[in-house]
């Protein structure tokens, strides 16, 4: 059963400390207070790729290989292309080749020409792959759950409508907007980036 710390003063976290110390800073930083959203999205984004890490080395690969393998088995039965595969783990296309040639020379997938296309190239999963695939979906299933425990059924509602929005926004073109580094070729950017990775606030 899902557990929710409504009526309870959540225990502060990692970006709380973060945002304490930038309000202390001279000049202090107290934009972060109204951008905390944000801030945590990243944390745990780096809290999960650590996760989808650990679950690549339990199968013998690294996350870009392991990631690749899922998407050719959400595309099952049907084949997959470079293209979807690079789209769905934005790796850039020198990279993509690359996986596939490691993911390849491990006998996980082989690759077809593609009738429809003399220069394109289907790929599928061997059957050894599509063990590996699936053991990797399993485990990330079972560990989404685990975090997901700490919500209500309507908070997890909740939580997946308001991130459906920011990623259509992200996913819609934008004009690109001139950043504060690219402004200046002083250091304000950089530092706070540099803040939110560090560990000894942990």
């Amino acid at each position: 059963m899902p557990t929710t710390t409504q009526g309870k003063a959540p225990a502060p976290d990692f970006v709380d400390r973060m945002i304490a110390q930038w309000d202390r800073a001279s000049p202090p930083r107290t934009q972060f207070r109204e951008q905390e959203a944000i801030l945590r999205l990243m944390r745990m984004g780096g809290i999960l790729r650590r996760e989808l890490d650990e679950i690549a080395a339990a199968a013998g690969l690294v996350a870009g290989p392991a990631q690749a393998l899922v998407t050719l088995r959400w595309y099952e039965p049907e084949p997959t292309t470079p293209k979807q595969v690079m789209a769905a783990t934005s790796l850039t296309s020198g990279a993509v080749t690359a996986v596939l040639d490691k993911l390849e020379g491990r006998e996980l997938l082989r690759r077809d020409g593609d009738p429809a296309d003399r220069r394109g190239t289907l790929l599928r999963l061997t059957e050894r792959g599509r063990q590996v695939a699936d053991r990797i979906i399993a485990d990330q299933l079972d560990r989404n759950e685990q975090w997901l425990d700490v919500l209500s059924i309507p908070e997890r509602a909740t939580l997946s409508g308001l991130l459906r929005k920011l990623i259509v926004a992200a996913e819609t073109p934008r004009p690109k907007r001139t950043t504060l580094t690219e402004k200046s070729e002083g250091t304000a950017g950089k530092v706070v980036f540099q803040a939110i990775s560090v560990s000894e606030f942990d």
